[in-house]
């Protein structure tokens, strides 16, 4: 089982799956190091053991939903009875917009969905409340900064050879849609500095030794939840993935060596200033949704 220490959940907060997203989607090693204050090359070495120990199997391009006309929201949800939980998720995935499903330990869930408005956003989640046969627990928007670019059938074709793969070779992707290598880096290039696509990488958490922990937290006060969300950030360790954009709501992706420490770790965030009230979620399985994205990038060219 691969062990996580401070610095390689730094780091991996820094390869994207956090709010704000990661523009760039080959961010390099180096500016990594730099931000972190570390060399290089101990950077490229904890990615590479990581990746040789399955935790980080995909590099996904991910599109601004903007440019789908569309939002993002998240809904967390339990299913009535845990022994129909996979049955509930295998029907959840067959539904428009979901392009992520997180399954904790127990009967709760998390579906994360695209929408067209407010009326297509109730009709989904009234559909993932039939299949689960009990009510929402909570549901939040994750804003995104709106897309500078003017997009083009070259740019969609792109995202569509290199969406399960960010480090996919350039020349290969080059020779693939029968252009130059320099064009697929200069177009690249222009949809990152145009907030049109953002890297998501997620992690194999069966490989991990400990409990890959997901924190919902909810701060109704705006103001109170900008200092909660600094003083977490700033306290507590071994933070992999966070989201703190939305309005009420911030998740933060926590490794926690047993269910003592992540008691201690609930604890410590309900006591924070302006926390109204904490889940502590185990991450049992993290499911990425490809069909419905995928098609709406085929679409477009």
């Amino acid at each position: 089982m691969l062990s996580l220490d401070d610095l390689d959940m730094k780091i991996i907060k820094e390869l994207g799956g956090s709010r704000p997203p990661l523009w760039n989607v080959r961010e390099s090693y180096s500016n990594i190091s730099k931000r972190l204050g570390v060399d290089e090359e101990t950077v490229r070495m904890r990615v590479i053991r990581a990746k040789e120990r399955g935790f980080l199997p995909a590099w996904l391009v991910m599109v601004n939903p903007l440019l789908l006309n569309c939002r993002e929201a998240h809904l967390t949800i339990e299913v009535r009875e845990e022994a129909s939980k996979a049955d509930a998720i295998s029907k959840i995935k067959m539904l428009d917009g979901v392009y992520y499903i997180d399954d904790f330990r127990g009967r709760e869930i998390t579906v994360g969905m695209y929408y067209e408005n407010g009326k297509s956003l109730a009709r989904r989640v009234e559909q993932i409340e039939t299949i689960c046969e009990s009510q929402k627990l909570a549901l939040w928007d994750s804003p995104f900064q709106g897309p500078d670019l003017r997009m083009n059938r070259l740019d969609w074709r792109i995202i569509d050879a290199m969406g399960q793969d960010a480090r996919r070779d350039l020349d290969e992707v080059a020779k693939l849609l029968g252009v130059s290598a320099r064009t697929v880096q200069r177009r690249l290039s222009a949809m990152k500095e145009g907030r049109a696509i953002y890297l998501s990488r997620p992690p194999n958490v069966n490989v991990v030794g400990g409990l890959m922990c997901n924190f919902l937290i909810f701060c109704p006060d705006r103001g109170k939840k900008r200092a909660a969300d600094e003083v977490i950030l700033s306290t507590i360790s071994r933070i992999g993935a966070t989201d703190t954009l939305p309005e009420e709501y911030s998740t933060f992706g926590i490794s926690c060596e047993n269910f003592a420490e992540a008691d201690k770790v609930t604890e410590k965030i309900k006591a924070v200033y302006g926390v109204e009230s904490v889940r502590m979620r185990i991450v049992k399985d993290i499911i990425f949704v490809e069909d419905w994205l995928r098609y709406q990038i085929a679409m477009r060219f």
